[in-house]
C-alpha cells in the first residue's frame, strides 16, 4: 500500500501549484492556467527498487485544494477540509481533517499536487526527444523537507494551447526510481466544490471506518 500511496503522490506532480518557476517558461505558462481550472488525467506508473519491480495505474481529478484520486484498489477523496481514504477490497475508510499547513509527502498523496512549492522548485527546462517524440522536460529541485526524494523531472507537450504534461521520474536518495507516464490530460473550467466530498453513507454497513478529525 506504501508504494501505491507514493505512486499516487507522484502522479499528481503534474498539477504544481509551484509558486517559483525559476528558467522554465513552459512551466510556468501551465502553472498559471491552473488556478482557476479543473485537470483531470490518468497515469500508468513503475517503481523500481533493488531487485524489485511494481507498477500499476489510476486516475485523478484536480482543483485547488480538491482532489479525487483512484487507482490499485484505493480511492482518495479530498474537498480541501476532509480526507477520506476508501479501499473497498478490504472494507475499509479512513478519515481525516485535511491539513494545508503540516503535511507530510509520504502519508499525504495529495501533496505534490496542492503544495508543491513547498518541496519543490522548477530549475530550468531544455528540448529533449523521448519514444520519438519531442518534448519539453522541467527539471526540479527538491527542497530541503522533500524527504526521500533526490531529484525529479517533468515532461510536457508543448503545442499552441496549456501544455501537456505526459511524463514525470523521480529518484529518491535509496536508489529507488519512479516514471510515470501521463495519458489524457484536460484542463476545464473550475467546478461545484462539492463534486470532491465523499459520501460516508455510501459505505455498507461491513465497512469498518476509523474517523481521525
Amino acid at each position: 500500500m506504501k508504494f501505491t500511496r507514493f505512486a499516487q503522490a507522484a502522479a499528481c506532480i503534474i498539477v504544481l501549484t509551484a509558486s517559483n518557476a525559476g528558467d522554465a517558461a513552459v512551466f510556468s505558462r501551465f502553472v498559471s492556467a491552473l488556478p482557476d481550472a479543473r485537470a483531470e488525467f490518468e497515469y500508468a506508473y513503475r517503481l523500481s527498487s533493488g531487485n524489485t519491480e511494481m507498477s500499476g495505474s489510476g486516475s485523478v481529478i484536480f482543483q485547488g485544494d480538491a482532489f479525487v484520486m483512484k487507482g490499485d484498489g484505493l480511492e482518495v477523496y479530498c474537498d480541501g477540509t476532509d480526507r477520506w481514504t476508501v479501499d473497498r477490497n478490504a472494507r475499509e475508510a479512513v478519515a481525516e481533517l485535511f491539513d494545508r499547513d503540516n503535511m507530510d509527502i509520504f502519508s499525504n498523496p495529495a501533496l505534490m499536487a496542492v503544495n508543491a512549492d513547498g518541496f519543490f522548485t522548477a530549475v530550468s527546462e531544455s528540448s529533449v526527444s523521448s519514444n520519438g517524440k519531442d518534448i519539453v522536460r522541467t527539471v526540479l529541485a527538491p527542497k530541503s523537507n522533500t524527504g526521500r526524494v533526490s531529484s525529479a523531472f517533468l515532461d510536457f507537450s508543448v503545442g499552441d494551447g496549456i501544455p501537456v504534461p505526459v511524463g514525470a521520474h523521480l529518484t529518491m536518495e535509496d536508489g529507488s526510481v519512479l516514471d510515470i507516464s501521463i495519458s489524457g490530460f484536460e484542463c476545464m473550467p473550475a467546478g461545484d466544490i462539492s463534486f470532491f466530498s465523499f459520501d460516508a453513507g455510501s459505505l455498507g454497513e461491513d465497512f469498518v471506518v476509523t474517523d481521525l478529525r
